[in-house]
Protein backbone atom coordinates (compact mmCIF):
# COMPACT_ATOMS: atom_id res chain seq x y z
CA UNK A 1 0.00 0.00 0.00
CA UNK A 2 1.54 3.27 -1.15
CA UNK A 3 0.78 6.98 -0.85
CA UNK A 4 2.15 9.31 -3.51
CA UNK A 5 3.12 12.69 -2.06
CA UNK A 6 3.36 15.35 -4.74
CA UNK A 7 5.91 17.70 -3.20
CA UNK A 8 9.66 18.23 -2.93
CA UNK A 9 12.49 17.04 -0.69
CA UNK A 10 12.87 20.09 1.56
CA UNK A 11 9.16 20.40 2.38
CA UNK A 12 9.01 20.16 6.19
CA UNK A 13 5.32 19.19 6.16
CA UNK A 14 6.07 16.28 3.84
CA UNK A 15 8.96 15.12 6.02
CA UNK A 16 6.82 15.16 9.16
CA UNK A 17 4.00 13.30 7.40
CA UNK A 18 6.48 10.71 6.13
CA UNK A 19 7.41 9.85 9.72
CA UNK A 20 3.74 9.41 10.64
CA UNK A 21 3.15 7.14 7.63
CA UNK A 22 6.27 5.06 8.33
CA UNK A 23 5.12 4.44 11.90
CA UNK A 24 1.86 3.11 10.42
CA UNK A 25 3.75 0.85 8.00
CA UNK A 26 2.69 2.74 4.87
CA UNK A 27 5.17 3.46 2.09
CA UNK A 28 5.53 7.02 0.82
CA UNK A 29 6.52 7.72 -2.78
CA UNK A 30 7.74 11.28 -3.29
CA UNK A 31 6.97 12.79 -6.69
CA UNK A 32 8.56 16.20 -7.32
CA UNK A 33 6.31 17.32 -10.17
CA UNK A 34 8.33 20.51 -10.58
CA UNK A 35 11.08 18.54 -12.34
CA UNK A 36 8.85 16.56 -14.71
CA UNK A 37 9.56 15.62 -17.49
CA UNK A 38 13.29 16.42 -17.21
CA UNK A 39 13.79 14.27 -14.13
CA UNK A 40 13.92 10.41 -14.26
CA UNK A 41 10.14 10.14 -13.93
CA UNK A 42 7.96 8.71 -16.69
CA UNK A 43 4.19 8.80 -17.14
CA UNK A 44 2.40 6.95 -19.92
CA UNK A 45 -1.26 6.57 -20.88
CA UNK A 46 -1.81 3.48 -23.09
CA UNK A 47 -5.06 3.44 -25.08
CA UNK A 48 -4.32 0.36 -27.20
CA UNK A 49 -6.18 -2.09 -24.95
CA UNK A 50 -9.93 -2.09 -24.28
CA UNK A 51 -9.36 -0.24 -21.02
CA UNK A 52 -6.78 2.58 -21.04
CA UNK A 53 -3.91 1.89 -18.66
CA UNK A 54 -1.36 3.91 -16.73
CA UNK A 55 2.40 3.42 -16.67
CA UNK A 56 4.01 5.34 -13.81
CA UNK A 57 7.74 5.42 -13.06
CA UNK A 58 8.82 7.63 -10.13
CA UNK A 59 12.48 7.94 -9.16
CA UNK A 60 13.24 5.02 -11.47
CA UNK A 61 10.72 2.69 -9.78
CA UNK A 62 7.66 1.31 -11.55
CA UNK A 63 4.54 2.07 -9.51
CA UNK A 64 1.45 -0.11 -9.94
CA UNK A 65 -1.80 1.85 -9.90
CA UNK A 66 -3.30 -1.02 -7.86
CA UNK A 67 -0.91 -0.25 -5.00
CA UNK A 68 -1.66 3.48 -4.80
CA UNK A 69 -4.20 4.04 -2.04
CA UNK A 70 -3.83 7.83 -1.80
CA UNK A 71 -2.31 10.92 -3.41
CA UNK A 72 -1.49 13.97 -1.31
CA UNK A 73 -1.51 16.96 -3.68
CA UNK A 74 0.77 18.96 -1.42
CA UNK A 75 3.16 21.18 -3.44
CA UNK A 76 2.70 20.30 -7.13
CA UNK A 77 5.09 22.99 -8.39
CA UNK A 78 7.89 21.33 -6.48
CA UNK A 79 11.06 22.91 -5.20
CA UNK A 80 12.70 23.64 -8.54
CA UNK A 81 12.46 26.93 -10.40
CA UNK A 82 13.85 25.39 -13.57
CA UNK A 83 14.84 26.95 -16.84
CA UNK A 84 12.51 29.82 -17.80
CA UNK A 85 13.32 30.06 -21.52
CA UNK A 86 10.28 29.72 -23.84
CA UNK A 87 11.03 26.14 -24.93
CA UNK A 88 11.54 24.96 -21.32
CA UNK A 89 8.30 26.69 -20.34
CA UNK A 90 6.46 24.92 -23.15
CA UNK A 91 7.82 21.53 -22.06
CA UNK A 92 6.88 22.23 -18.44
CA UNK A 93 3.31 23.20 -19.37
CA UNK A 94 2.92 20.07 -21.51
CA UNK A 95 4.11 18.01 -18.55
CA UNK A 96 1.66 19.76 -16.26
CA UNK A 97 -1.27 18.67 -18.47
CA UNK A 98 -0.14 15.05 -18.09
CA UNK A 99 0.32 15.34 -14.32
CA UNK A 100 -3.09 16.89 -13.82
CA UNK A 101 -4.66 14.02 -15.77
CA UNK A 102 -3.37 11.41 -13.32
CA UNK A 103 -6.48 11.53 -11.15
CA UNK A 104 -8.61 9.93 -13.88
CA UNK A 105 -6.13 7.05 -14.13
CA UNK A 106 -6.00 6.50 -10.36
CA UNK A 107 -9.75 6.33 -9.73
CA UNK A 108 -9.48 4.19 -6.60
CA UNK A 109 -7.00 6.45 -4.82
CA UNK A 110 -7.98 8.96 -2.16
CA UNK A 111 -6.96 12.41 -3.42
CA UNK A 112 -6.32 15.14 -0.88
CA UNK A 113 -7.41 17.14 -2.69
CA UNK A 114 -8.65 17.00 -6.29
CA UNK A 115 -6.12 19.01 -8.38
CA UNK A 116 -8.79 20.89 -10.34
CA UNK A 117 -10.79 21.70 -7.21
CA UNK A 118 -7.57 22.90 -5.58
CA UNK A 119 -6.86 25.22 -8.49
CA UNK A 120 -10.35 26.72 -8.36
CA UNK A 121 -10.26 27.02 -4.56
CA UNK A 122 -7.14 29.20 -4.74
CA UNK A 123 -9.22 32.00 -6.29
CA UNK A 124 -10.07 34.42 -3.50
CA UNK A 125 -13.03 36.02 -5.32
CA UNK A 126 -14.62 32.55 -5.51
CA UNK A 127 -13.80 31.86 -1.84
CA UNK A 128 -15.49 35.04 -0.64
CA UNK A 129 -18.56 34.46 -2.81
CA UNK A 130 -18.93 30.89 -1.50
CA UNK A 131 -18.45 31.95 2.12
CA UNK A 132 -21.02 34.73 1.82
CA UNK A 133 -23.57 32.39 0.26
CA UNK A 134 -23.08 29.93 3.12
CA UNK A 135 -23.85 32.67 5.63
CA UNK A 136 -20.31 33.18 6.91
CA UNK A 137 -19.40 36.68 8.02
CA UNK A 138 -16.91 38.32 5.65
CA UNK A 139 -15.42 41.83 5.63
CA UNK A 140 -16.89 44.53 3.41
CA UNK A 141 -14.90 43.86 0.24
CA UNK A 142 -14.17 45.32 -3.19
CA UNK A 143 -11.96 43.44 -5.68
CA UNK A 144 -11.16 45.57 -8.69
CA UNK A 145 -8.75 47.54 -10.83
CA UNK A 146 -11.36 50.29 -11.36
CA UNK A 147 -10.44 53.63 -9.72
CA UNK A 148 -14.10 54.64 -9.69
CA UNK A 149 -15.19 51.50 -7.84
CA UNK A 150 -12.43 51.95 -5.27
CA UNK A 151 -13.40 55.58 -4.77
CA UNK A 152 -17.03 54.54 -4.16
CA UNK A 153 -15.94 51.74 -1.81
CA UNK A 154 -13.91 54.15 0.31
CA UNK A 155 -16.91 56.47 0.45
CA UNK A 156 -19.12 53.61 1.71
CA UNK A 157 -16.63 52.75 4.45
CA UNK A 158 -17.18 56.28 5.80
CA UNK A 159 -13.80 56.63 7.47
CA UNK A 160 -13.43 53.05 8.68
CA UNK A 161 -9.95 51.51 8.41
CA UNK A 162 -8.97 49.84 5.17
CA UNK A 163 -6.66 46.97 4.23
CA UNK A 164 -5.13 45.87 0.93
CA UNK A 165 -4.13 42.32 -0.04
CA UNK A 166 -3.27 40.41 -3.23
CA UNK A 167 -5.96 38.69 -5.27
CA UNK A 168 -3.76 35.67 -5.94
CA UNK A 169 -0.26 34.92 -4.78
CA UNK A 170 1.54 37.05 -2.22
CA UNK A 171 4.97 36.07 -3.61
CA UNK A 172 6.67 38.32 -6.18
CA UNK A 173 9.58 36.63 -7.94
CA UNK A 174 11.76 39.55 -9.03
CA UNK A 175 14.82 37.42 -9.82
CA UNK A 176 15.06 33.80 -10.92
CA UNK A 177 17.15 31.32 -9.00
CA UNK A 178 20.82 31.75 -9.81
CA UNK A 179 20.36 35.29 -11.06
CA UNK A 180 23.11 37.84 -10.57
CA UNK A 181 21.15 41.10 -10.39
CA UNK A 182 20.88 40.94 -6.60
CA UNK A 183 17.21 41.91 -6.61
CA UNK A 184 15.44 40.38 -3.59
CA UNK A 185 12.12 38.60 -4.05
CA UNK A 186 9.22 40.04 -2.09
CA UNK A 187 6.20 38.83 -0.13
CA UNK A 188 3.14 41.08 -0.10
CA UNK A 189 1.46 40.88 3.31
CA UNK A 190 -1.95 42.28 4.18
CA UNK A 191 -1.41 45.89 5.17
CA UNK A 192 -3.63 48.56 6.68
CA UNK A 193 -3.73 51.74 4.57
CA UNK A 194 -5.57 55.02 4.82
CA UNK A 195 -8.33 55.89 2.39
CA UNK A 196 -6.59 59.22 1.81
CA UNK A 197 -3.42 57.48 0.63
CA UNK A 198 -5.42 55.36 -1.82
CA UNK A 199 -7.32 58.39 -3.14
CA UNK A 200 -4.06 60.31 -3.61
CA UNK A 201 -2.77 57.44 -5.78
CA UNK A 202 -6.07 56.42 -7.34
CA UNK A 203 -4.69 56.31 -10.88
CA UNK A 204 -2.39 53.43 -9.94
CA UNK A 205 -5.35 51.16 -9.13
CA UNK A 206 -5.99 50.41 -12.81
CA UNK A 207 -2.56 48.78 -13.16
CA UNK A 208 -3.44 45.65 -11.18
CA UNK A 209 -6.54 44.17 -9.49
CA UNK A 210 -6.36 44.31 -5.70
CA UNK A 211 -8.54 43.20 -2.78
CA UNK A 212 -9.70 46.20 -0.73
CA UNK A 213 -11.43 45.36 2.54
CA UNK A 214 -12.57 47.01 5.71
CA UNK A 215 -10.06 46.37 8.49
CA UNK A 216 -11.68 43.99 10.94
CA UNK A 217 -11.04 44.79 14.60
CA UNK A 218 -9.76 41.49 15.96
CA UNK A 219 -8.29 40.16 19.18
CA UNK A 220 -6.53 37.28 17.44
CA UNK A 221 -6.28 35.24 14.26
CA UNK A 222 -7.55 31.71 13.73
CA UNK A 223 -5.76 29.14 11.58
CA UNK A 224 -8.41 26.44 11.20
CA UNK A 225 -7.23 23.19 9.61
CA UNK A 226 -9.99 21.02 8.14
CA UNK A 227 -9.43 17.37 7.16
CA UNK A 228 -12.71 15.89 5.92
CA UNK A 229 -14.97 16.27 9.00
CA UNK A 230 -12.18 16.94 11.49
CA UNK A 231 -11.42 20.52 12.56
CA UNK A 232 -8.33 21.78 14.40
CA UNK A 233 -8.21 25.43 15.44
CA UNK A 234 -5.08 27.35 16.44
CA UNK A 235 -5.50 30.84 17.90
CA UNK A 236 -2.57 33.07 16.93
CA UNK A 237 -1.47 36.43 18.29
CA UNK A 238 1.47 38.46 17.02
CA UNK A 239 3.63 40.06 19.69
CA UNK A 240 6.43 42.60 19.38
CA UNK A 241 5.56 43.71 15.85
CA UNK A 242 7.23 47.04 15.03
CA UNK A 243 4.96 47.84 12.08
CA UNK A 244 1.58 49.21 13.25
CA UNK A 245 0.10 48.69 9.78
CA UNK A 246 0.86 44.97 9.77
CA UNK A 247 -2.37 43.02 10.22
CA UNK A 248 -1.06 39.72 8.81
CA UNK A 249 0.01 37.07 11.34
CA UNK A 250 2.25 35.44 8.71
CA UNK A 251 4.54 38.50 8.76
CA UNK A 252 7.78 37.56 10.49
CA UNK A 253 8.10 41.05 12.00
CA UNK A 254 6.99 39.80 15.41
CA UNK A 255 6.65 36.65 17.53
CA UNK A 256 3.71 34.36 16.86
CA UNK A 257 2.05 32.88 19.94
CA UNK A 258 -0.14 29.79 19.45
CA UNK A 259 -2.80 28.30 21.68
CA UNK A 260 -5.67 25.88 21.26
CA UNK A 261 -9.10 27.33 20.58
CA UNK A 262 -12.44 25.57 20.83
CA UNK A 263 -14.72 26.70 18.02
CA UNK A 264 -18.50 26.92 18.58
CA UNK A 265 -20.32 24.03 16.86
CA UNK A 266 -21.96 26.28 14.27
CA UNK A 267 -18.63 27.81 13.19
CA UNK A 268 -16.99 24.39 13.11
CA UNK A 269 -19.79 23.02 10.92
CA UNK A 270 -19.57 26.04 8.62
CA UNK A 271 -15.84 25.40 8.14
CA UNK A 272 -16.52 21.78 7.15
CA UNK A 273 -19.37 22.78 4.82
CA UNK A 274 -17.30 25.53 3.22
CA UNK A 275 -14.33 23.20 2.59
CA UNK A 276 -16.60 20.61 1.03
CA UNK A 277 -18.40 23.25 -1.04
CA UNK A 278 -15.02 24.22 -2.50
CA UNK A 279 -14.53 20.58 -3.54
CA UNK A 280 -11.72 20.03 -1.03
CA UNK A 281 -10.95 17.35 1.56
CA UNK A 282 -8.31 19.52 3.21
CA UNK A 283 -7.87 23.24 3.75
CA UNK A 284 -6.47 25.85 6.12
CA UNK A 285 -9.05 28.54 6.82
CA UNK A 286 -8.01 31.94 8.14
CA UNK A 287 -10.45 33.89 10.29
CA UNK A 288 -10.26 36.90 12.52
CA UNK A 289 -11.82 36.72 15.99
CA UNK A 290 -12.95 39.33 18.46
CA UNK A 291 -14.94 38.84 21.64
CA UNK A 292 -17.27 41.59 20.45
CA UNK A 293 -17.76 40.72 16.76
CA UNK A 294 -17.15 36.96 16.72
CA UNK A 295 -15.59 35.18 13.74
CA UNK A 296 -14.89 36.76 10.34
CA UNK A 297 -13.83 34.67 7.35
CA UNK A 298 -10.78 35.86 5.41
CA UNK A 299 -9.68 33.04 3.09
CA UNK A 300 -8.81 29.36 2.68
CA UNK A 301 -5.49 27.92 1.56
CA UNK A 302 -6.11 24.51 -0.08
CA UNK A 303 -2.48 23.50 0.55
CA UNK A 304 -1.86 25.54 3.68
CA UNK A 305 0.65 25.22 6.49
CA UNK A 306 -0.50 23.16 9.48
CA UNK A 307 2.75 21.89 10.98
CA UNK A 308 2.99 24.57 13.75
CA UNK A 309 -0.50 23.57 14.91
CA UNK A 310 0.70 19.99 15.34
CA UNK A 311 4.15 20.66 16.78
CA UNK A 312 3.19 23.51 19.12
CA UNK A 313 -0.32 22.45 20.12
CA UNK A 314 -0.29 18.68 19.71
CA UNK A 315 -3.10 18.49 17.17
CA UNK A 316 -2.94 15.10 15.33
CA UNK A 317 -3.26 16.62 11.87
CA UNK A 318 -0.76 14.31 10.16
CA UNK A 319 -2.69 11.33 11.54
CA UNK A 320 -5.94 12.80 10.23
CA UNK A 321 -4.33 13.28 6.81
CA UNK A 322 -3.10 9.71 6.83
CA UNK A 323 -6.62 8.51 7.61
CA UNK A 324 -8.06 10.60 4.77
CA UNK A 325 -5.53 9.14 2.34
CA UNK A 326 -5.97 5.50 3.34
CA UNK A 327 -9.60 5.03 4.31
Amino acid sequence: MKIIVVSYGDDGHKNHFLNTACEAGIEIVLFDAGGYPQEPDEIGFDYCAVEPSLSLVINGNLISDRDVVGVWWRRPRGGKNGDKNPLAQYIHLEGEVVIRSLKEFLPNANWVSDPEATRMACRKPVQLMTAKRLGMKIPETCITNSPNLVKEFIRRLAGRRLVMKPVGTSFIELEKAGGSAGVPNKVVFTQAVSGELILDNLGMVKNCPVIFQEAIEKDSDMRITVVDNQVFCAEITLEGCSNPNNVDWRNYDGVRVYKRHGLPPDIKNMCVQFTQKMGLRFGCIDMGYSRKEGYTFFEINPQGQWLPSELKLGYPISTALLGALTR
